[in-house]
């Protein structure tokens, strides 16, 4: 058979077909059938089951043997094929109707929970769609309901599925997150439950069971993962930071490379989600503070954990080497006209810390008295206990490179000719007093961890640890906000909202 062959979907006149055909069931599928069959496949032959290759088709196939295992009859069947059309490949009804009949446009209408005109479609929230969608439902015919819940049936097997194979990341496919979807396919199990009673109800029901099984399963054990990691890392205030007593290659109890880089992927999705929630919410902020060593890999971790954000809703903020406008203004000027506004996450590449322990360092050394250091130092606290009075969750990270491993970095960026653009002359001349940076971080971190703003030291020698630990103090951070988004206009909610 040629390609041009098995792309024509065509029914010849000269194909022999049996006159009708009956299910198991006894249910006639007769030529409408068949003509419903080829179209619904031709209709959605260039769309795939998100996230896979899958031809979407084969759901459609999978929606429909589900009606007809149930009892379904031929126009139920037909309209299980194309109970897509209208919402994802703008099918019109009437023409349908024309084609199948008005019972098939009508079951099809029922079971789209997008707005049939293309003009309204994004004038409604996700949510507001499900909750419009559902309490449908509780007024909808018979037939509806049996093609309904064919489709969610499918729906959630996939979903199962999926989740056992790629974990929490199988959600990133969806338009909501996983609390969201939870939520959804909870309130069609009781939508359905009161409804349309049966085995195809049942089996949603236990699906649904499961995947929130797992849902609950995988929280726990990432509780149990971040708590592990936040107390290996963060620096109780009142105590020393003891830096160099910190392990820069530390694991963290993560395993290997492999087990990190699966677990990254999977707080990637839920920071976008909950990114997405503090950037609609508007009310509150987040503020990422990241100090290291050159070539400790900030540039690395900012790529690395943000990669799944709406760049929107975050703000990278470099402090190089101050200007002449700000070195006239007191140290922390600079620093607060770059703090996040409520709804931003805000990534300090270096931060206020350069002016206290660089300046301390290079600068001033031991030719002041401690009056410098503690005057400064009682500035940076006010000034974070200001900003988390503000409602700014401050996120301080201190990574961690061994003197070793930043030798084989600058080495790299000497040779690569990738990497030569990020070497300077001046980074060798901070690395023979590497040691007293450490000495000067040391103190700083001891004496501005607070309870407001603690200090995180972050093993970074491994690459792939330190990005992952970066991001499970982010998502710990920003879940303990709890952000919700909020509720649409009354006239989306209720479905009055007309595009004119």
């Amino acid at each position: 058979m040629s390609a041009t062959d098995a792309a024509d979907t065509t029914i010849r006149p000269d194909t022999t077909i049996r006159a009708d055909t009956t299910d198991a069931a006894g249910t006639a599928l007769g030529p409408r059938f068949r003509e419903a069959l080829a179209e619904a496949a031709l209709v959605h032959q260039h769309q795939r089951r998100k996230g896979s290759d899958t031809p979407y088709v084969s759901h459609l196939l999978a929606v429909t043997a589900l009606v007809l295992e149930h009892g379904g009859d031929e126009d139920q069947a037909i309209a299980a094929l194309f109970h897509d059309a209208v919402e994802d490949q703008d099918l019109a009804l009437d023409d349908l109707a024309a084609r199948y009949g008005e019972r098939v446009a009508m079951i099809v209408g029922a079971c789209t929970d997008t707005l049939t005109d293309t003009a309204e479609r994004g004038a409604a929230t996700w949510r507001a769609r499900k909750e419009r969608y559902i309490a449908h439902l509780g007024e909808a015919s018979p037939d509806v309901l049996l093609v309904s819940a064919s489709d969610k049936v499918h729906n959630a097997r996939a979903i199962l599925v999926d989740v056992r194979a790629a974990g929490m990341t199988a959600f990133s496919r969806f338009n909501a997150g996983p609390d969201e979807l939870r939520w959804y396919y909870r309130s069609l199990v009781e939508i359905f439950g009161d409804r349309f009673p049966g085995p195809l109800t049942d089996e949603l029901s236990q699906t649904v069971a499961e995947i929130e099984a797992f849902v609950d399963d995988a929280a726990l054990t990432r509780r149990h993962d971040m708590s592990a990691i936040v107390d290996d890392v963060q620096v109780k205030p009142g105590t020393p930071s003891r830096l160099l007593e910190r392990d820069p290659a530390a694991k963290l109890g993560v395993g290997d490379k492999e087990a990190g880089a699966a677990r990254l992927a999977e707080r990637i999705v839920e920071l976008s989600d909950l990114q997405n929630r503090l950037w609609a919410e508007s009310s509150r902020s987040v503020l990422l503070v990241l100090q290291g060593l050159d070539a400790s890999g900030k540039d690395g971790t900012i790529r690395s954990v943000f990669t799944g954000v709406n760049p929107q809703g975050t703000q990278v903020t470099s402090f190089k080497v101050p200007t002449t406008t700000e070195l006239a203004h007191d140290f922390l000027w600079r620093v607060h006209a770059a703090c996040p506004a409520r709804g931003e996450i805000g990534i300090f590449n270096r931060s206020h810390y350069e002016d206290l322990v660089t300046v301390y360092v290079k600068e001033i050394g031991g030719r002041r008295d401690r009056s410098w250091w503690k005057a400064r130092v009682r500035a940076i606290n006010e000034f974070e206990r200001a900003l988390s009075a503000e409602g700014t969750t401050i996120l301080k990270v201190f990574l961690h490179v061994s003197k070793d491993e930043q030798g084989k970095r600058f080495h790299e960026r000497m040779t690569d000719p990738h990497k030569a653009w990020k070497f300077r002359m001046g980074d060798l001349d901070d690395r023979k007093i590497f040691e007293a940076f450490m000495a000067g971080y040391d103190r700083a971190i001891t004496e501005t961890s607070t309870v407001l703003a603690p200090w995180h030291v972050v093993p970074a020698d491994r690459n792939w640890m330190r990005n992952l630990a970066v991001a499970e103090l982010l998502v710990e951070a920003v879940r303990k906000l709890d952000p919700q988004l909020p509720p649409p206009p009354v006239e989306l909610a209720n479905g009055a909202l007309v595009i004119p």
